[in-house]
């Protein structure tokens, strides 16, 4: 068997990410999709983050990865805090880190895709062991 070297691997992502970069600003484009110069139809980036940079603009792309990589990092923070007490925050650790590297190839953005709601379920986990939501709670009643 021959092995194609010649292939690309990346199934025409690089093209797609490079156009997509190539046309972000600051105030962002609406709709979010766009024609490569070879004429193939793009409807996302294939990354959420160079898809909401686009969309969106910059800075909305840099503060979604600050709310991505930070909750990532702050339930591992939460996991070596608590992690005796609670035998289920690896699952949160697991689940943002997951949604953090998924994001990269992949546009997970709408919540009719399962990872995207494993993200939403995570958050609000974080957000229930570090007593937000219950302080909230109580300042309304």
């Amino acid at each position: 068997m021959e092995v194609d070297t010649e292939r690309d691997v990346t199934n025409g992502r690089v093209e797609i990410w490079q156009a997509f970069l190539e046309k972000t600003n600051l105030t962002g484009h609406c709709p979010g999709h766009l024609t490569l110069e070879s004429g193939y139809f793009a409807f996302h980036a294939h990354s959420t983050y160079i898809h909401i940079l686009y969309q969106y603009g910059i800075v909305a792309g840099i503060l979604f990865l600050f709310l991505t990589v930070g909750t990532f990092v702050y339930s591992i923070f939460l996991y070596w805090k608590k992690g005796r007490e609670n035998k289920y925050l690896y699952l949160v650790v697991l689940l943002e880190g997951i949604c953090v590297i998924s994001q990269v190839t992949e546009w997970i953005g709408h919540p009719a895709y399962l990872i995207c709601l494993m993200q939403f379920v995570g958050i609000g986990y974080l957000l229930s062991e570090t007593g937000i939501s219950k302080k909230r709670s109580a300042k309304e009643i």
